[in-house]
Parts: structure tokens; sequence; C-alpha cells
């Protein structure tokens, strides 16, 4: 049975089931809004095949009806045939309702449906000159990450979109934000340019999100201070940066080293107000899901316990362990990401989740090829979920 949504100025929302009785008048509405789309629809595959593939477990759709009538629908994926990721692939709405602004109640009632999935991320695309949807999905927060030139034939370009769905108020009232990095150097380089890359889509350069970045190379060893009982001297070196950042006029404050984290507790209240702390971050994101997930993080945040084990979390084997921290640091070397990954790969392929939490920020460099090495697990990445976070509370001052 068709599940009830919300009413809404007189329309009645559902998510519909894959035997509901709206298919058939859907795949009409789809033979007859064929030549909307770039390539039509029947181009790539029997209209009745395309909806089909929303008809599975791994779909779904959110119909608008009016007085028994047909009004719109957007279909999606939970899991993409392709890449495996939550997608909104294909609005259609009733031309005689196409004045009551309903696209964006389609993706609101959508994102609600993946939220409670525990979903962090969403993806969508369209062609250039399809400008309606494009001012559409940047309306409702979606940002363009990518362009694949003559997708749909001679100069008519894909875009692809994807939206961050978990929002922490973490951020609320940010107005420059200063990361302390230098811990590896790359990870907090490319959190600093993810960050300016979604920003630079929301205002004009002169309205962007003032960043100060201190890359701190001189900072010590954080896993071999903290177990060598060098724990002082960390805490010391922290309220000195921290310091430093609060002189500069910073309302919020990123550590780019999960095991740094381990001293936040030992600093004065006064600088740690303005710390956004990772770990308290991850918790957030890991309330959120469901299954379980393996932690990849440096020894110092396993031994020390910076993560605990829940009844979501759980740590790798210690005899494993080793072997992740040493993966990381090759990665701080600046070795092959292909390579350290296939390692990666062996060492948690003894292991029975659902997905993996990246517990060092210099997984983040590798994040993106692991995504596309590992389309079967489910990547809590959180630095990137804070590069979105960040940027919509920023939008939020204009």
């Amino acid at each position: 049975m068709d599940i009830f949504l919300e009413e809404y100025n007189g329309f009645e929302f559902y998510s519909i089931t894959p035997t509901s009785q709206w298919w058939s008048v859907i795949i009409e509405f789809g033979h007859k809004c064929d030549h909307e789309f770039v390539p039509a629809l029947s181009s790539r595959m029997p209209i009745e095949d395309y909806f089909g593939r929303f008809r599975t477990r791994k779909g779904f759709t959110v119909l608008a009806s009016k007085e028994g009538g047909f009004v719109g629908c957007l279909c999606n994926f939970f899991e993409h045939p392709e890449t495996y990721k939550p997608w909104y692939q294909c609005i259609i709405i009733n031309e005689k309702y196409r004045q009551n602004k309903l696209a964006k109640k389609f993706y609101e009632l959508s994102d609600n449906l993946l939220k409670a999935r525990g979903e962090l991320f969403v993806h969508g695309r369209t062609w250039v000159e399809n400008t309606r949807n494009r001012k559409a999905l940047k309306s409702i927060g979606f940002y363009q990450v990518a362009t694949l030139i003559n997708d749909r034939g001679d100069n008519i370009h894909t875009l692809f979109y994807e939206k961050c769905l978990f929002n922490s108020a973490m951020f609320k009232g940010i107005k420059r934000l200063g990361i302390l990095g230098g811990m590896g150097s790359n990870a907090s380089a490319k959190f600093l340019s993810a960050i300016c890359l979604l920003t630079s889509q929301t205002a004009n350069e002169q309205d962007q999100l003032p960043i100060l970045l201190n890359s701190a190379t001189y900072i010590p060893d954080r896993t071999e201070f903290l177990l060598s009982n060098r724990r002082q001297e960390l805490t010391k070196i922290l309220e000195s940066e921290i310091s430093s950042f609060l002189r500069s006029g910073v309302s919020h404050i990123v550590i780019c080293c999960f095991s740094f984290h381990l001293v936040l507790d030992d600093i004065l209240a006064s600088l740690k107000e303005p710390v956004i702390s990772l770990v308290d971050y991850i918790n957030r994101l890991l309330d959120l899901k469901k299954g379980t997930y393996l932690l990849l993080a440096t020894n110092a945040t396993y031994k020390l316990n910076a993560l605990p084990e829940t009844d979501t979390l759980f740590h790798p084997k210690a005899e494993d362990q080793e072997q992740i921290h040493n993966c990381i640091y090759r990665i701080k070397r600046g070795e092959s990401k292909e390579l350290v990954l296939l390692d990666i790969k062996k060492i948690i392929s003894n292991y029975n989740y659902n997905g993996v939490v990246l517990g060092c920020t210099d997984l983040f460099l590798v994040a993106d090829v692991m995504e596309s090495q590992f389309r079967d697990l489910d990547i809590i990445n959180p630095l990137k979920v804070m590069t979105y976070d960040i940027t919509d509370s920023w939008k939020l001052n204009f």
C-alpha cells in the first residue's frame, strides 16, 4: 500500500510501492514527456524498463496527486545501479501543475526518506542547457561537483551535483574558520580546497568564508608523544595554537588530527569552546547509522580509545590495527593511493560490517578512491561531511 507522506497546498504526496496502481500512469506520462529529456528517455531504454528500475528495493518514488489525478513524481534510487549511491534521477510534473512550485516539495520529502535510512549524501545530474533544473538543484542545497563533456551528444554536457543531508548546527554563526593542519599537510590543504570549492558556488569572491589555515608541520608526532607519556607537552602546544587563532578573530576551529583530540579535554575551557571536535562529530554521524562500522585510525586513537567501541562502531584486531596504522603513515608520505588501498582492502576484507569510519584525517586524501573501489561499503568521511556543513552554515549569513 502506498504510504501517505503529507498534504501540501491541496496536493497529496505519497511514497509509492513497486505494485502501486500509479505506475501505469507514470509510464503513460513518461511517454508524453519523453521528448523533454536530453537525450530522450526512450533512446536509453524502453520507457517501461526505465521506470521499472525504480520498482525494486533499490529505488523509491515520491508521487503527488490531486482529487485522484496524477500531478507528478520524483523517481529516485537508494542505490544507483552504476554508482551505488543515493540518487535523484527523474522528475515529471503534469503540465497542468507546473506553476505550483512543487519540485522543491518532491525533493524535500525525498530527503526525509533518505535521512530516515541514515544516508548522508544524495546525488543528481542534469545537462548544461537545463537551466530550470540547475537553478532548482542549487536552491535546495545541491552543489556542482563534476562535469562530463559531450556526455549526451555534441556540445551537450552533463553536470553532476551532490548534496549533504546532515547539518550539525555546530557551525552556526560562523564568521571566520581556523584550520589547524599540517598533520599531515596534504590532508588539511585538501580540506581547505574542498570548502573553497563549495563556498565559491554560494557567493561573490569577496563574500566567501574567510579561512585561516595554519599548516603547523612543526607539531610533533601525536601518536609518538601520546604513547610515550608526553601528553602535557601536546596540551601546551594545542593551547598556544588555539590562542593564536583566537587573536586572529576566528569563530570556529577544526583540528585536522584525530589523535590531537585526545588532549582537547585538558585545555582551558575558554580555549576549547570554539573547537569543533571531530570525535564528537563522528559520534553524531554514527548515531544516524544502522549496522556496524569498522574504525580506521592511528594507534593513538585506537590504543587510547578516542573512539570507543559501541553497538555501531568496532575496532580491528590488534595485529590488523598495526597494519592500518602503517598504511596511514604511508599516505602521509605521499605513497600511491591505489597501492595503499589495496593493502587496506586486504586487511578489512576479513571483517563482516556495513561500512568504515575514517578516523584519521589523512584518510581524507584517499576517500574518493576508496569510494570508487569499495562501492559496497558505506564510508563515513567526517571531513567531507564537514565541508558541506560549514558551507551550508556560512550561506545563512546571506
